[in-house]
């Protein structure tokens, strides 16, 4: 509907859309509280207070991060403390492997990359020759500026 509204530039079907956009936020609302009403509703018939405690948890939108963390028989609750507390419980789960044991495994070897010597010439050469008609490299840039 505000598609068409939107295309039509007009004025009527733009206020067509805006009275339907309204009444439509108002039965939602409406609907959402005879939902929260039925809750109750069934709670009371049926002396349950959990339903109605889940919806009211569901409901929360705070969020406090990560609680104190207990070390040593403290509580801590700065950052820094409790970012040391969790950083040394992640290490303390993993192993540290002697090393010293592998093998080294031959490779072959390849001669070092003489020094390059770049001018102005030698870039400008390779710029001249470059085939504007063929297609970009992986980074998106065209071979032509």
């Amino acid at each position: 509907m505000y598609k068409k509204a939107e295309a039509s530039n007009n004025l009527d079907t733009l206020s067509k859309f805006k009275q339907f956009k309204k009444s439509t936020a108002k039965e939602q609302k409406r609907a959402r509280w005879q939902h929260v009403n039925n809750i109750i509703q069934e709670g009371l018939e049926d002396n349950n207070t959990r339903p109605f405690c889940k919806f009211v948890k569901a409901q929360r939108q705070d969020n406090f991060g990560i609680p104190a963390l207990k070390q040593g028989g403290t509580f801590h609750s700065d950052s820094t403390t409790k970012s040391k507390i969790m950083l040394h419980e992640f290490t303390s789960v993993f192993t540290h492997d002697d090393t010293s044991f592998i093998p080294k495994l031959s490779s072959p070897s390849f001669p070092d990359i003489e020094k390059l010597h770049i001018n102005q010439e030698g870039v400008d050469k390779l710029l001249s020759s470059l085939d504007a008609n063929k297609a970009s490299d992986p980074d998106n840039i065209p071979e032509v500026f």
